[in-house]
C-alpha cells in the first residue's frame, strides 16, 4: 500500500491532474479556452424559455374567475 501511495504521489500530483482535466487556471500570459457559442446561446435560450414559462404560470394564477352572469 505504501508503494501505491508513493507512486500516486510522484506520478499523479494534484496540479498535474488539474492540467490533464483542463481545470487548472492558465499561467500568466496564457488565455483560457472559451466555451463554444452554441453552448452559450443554448443556455441563454433555455433561460429565456424558463422565464417566459414562469411568467405565464404566474399570470394564469392571478386571473380572477369569470363573473357568473
Amino acid at each position: 500500500m505504501d508503494l501505491w501511495r508513493l507512486w500516486i504521489r510522484r506520478m499523479h500530483s494534484f496540479w498535474q491532474v488539474l492540467r490533464e482535466e483542463g481545470l487548472a487556471t492558465p499561467a500568466p500570459g496564457q488565455t483560457q479556452p472559451r466555451a463554444p457559442h452554441s453552448v452559450t446561446g443554448g443556455t441563454l435560450i433555455l433561460m429565456l424559455v424558463l422565464a417566459v414559462t414562469i411568467s405565464q404560470r404566474r399570470s394564469a394564477h392571478e386571473t380572477p374567475p369569470p363573473a357568473a352572469g
